[in-house]
């Protein structure tokens, strides 16, 4: 989780949002028949194994990719410095994949280089997104539609001092959506976000719709979260063959 740029962005956001905070009581999860959802472990040639963050497999017709933020490849995930696109598959050795709920791991496969990837910024979230070739069989399926402004959604992860059965989708009520962010407040106020970057956030049906990329909180108020819209990640995988 990003922390100063991040608490710019949403500082420039509280007022707009904080009119319209009520949100609703009751709500249905999403059923979703795989694990999807995965704790990368980066391993540097320079720098050694780094854990950080969430990384989930998504399902296209060109195969199945696991997905996370870009601004996990720099200082948010334990580097001196942020990677470009064109240096994360030369300071990369290896990247290992571990099952959230099965915990089982698996190695992931060639890193898709997206020259556009960037991180956060007050300009947009929507190429703070890292791309990677898997042969993991199943995958959550990316919407064809945007959530609207009071829709609920998902962030499917996991959390700090997760216990065994607790729950990984945490609902949230969209209040704004454009093509660089997704905004929204999560209906547990309390909610702690710590490493939570690179999560997806999903629809009722289970879909993609958004990389989740930041969040905080305004104590006594509301926990906010930031995600980048899902349209350059469906254009990275169309353009991703084999």
């Amino acid at each position: 989780m990003i922390k100063k740029k991040t608490t710019n962005i949403f500082a420039c956001l509280i007022c707009s949002f904080l009119a319209g905070c009520d949100a609703p009581e009751n709500h249905a999860q999403p059923k979703l028949p795989y694990t999807t959802l995965y704790k990368p472990t980066f391993n540097y040639k320079s720098s050694g194994e780094h854990t950080v963050g969430h990384m989930f497999a998504v399902e296209h017709t060109n195969g199945t990719f696991m997905v996370t933020a870009q601004h996990l490849f720099g200082k948010a995930g334990g580097l001196d410095r942020q990677l470009s696109p064109e240096e994360i598959p030369e300071e990369l050795s290896s990247v290992l994949a571990k099952n959230i709920s099965t915990g089982q791991s698996t190695n992931i496969g060639e890193y898709v280089i997206f020259p556009n990837a960037s991180t956060l910024s007050k300009e947009g979230a929507e190429n703070d997104l890292a791309v990677f070739r898997t042969t993991e069989l199943h995958g959550l399926k990316l919407a064809t539609n945007k959530p609207k402004e009071d829709e609920i959604v998902w962030l499917y992860s996991s959390l700090k001092k997760q216990k065994p059965g607790d729950s990984l989708l945490h609902p949230a009520k969209v209040w704004d959506v454009d093509e660089r962010f997704i905004k929204y407040s999560f209906l547990n106020r309390s909610i702690n976000l710590r490493a939570t970057s690179g999560a997806p956030l999903l629809n009722q049906k289970g879909e993609v719709v958004g990389i989740h990329v930041g969040g905080i909180p305004i104590p006594y108020v509301i926990t906010m979260g930031l995600a980048g819209p899902t349209d350059n990640l469906v254009a990275i995988l169309s353009n991703s063959r084999n």
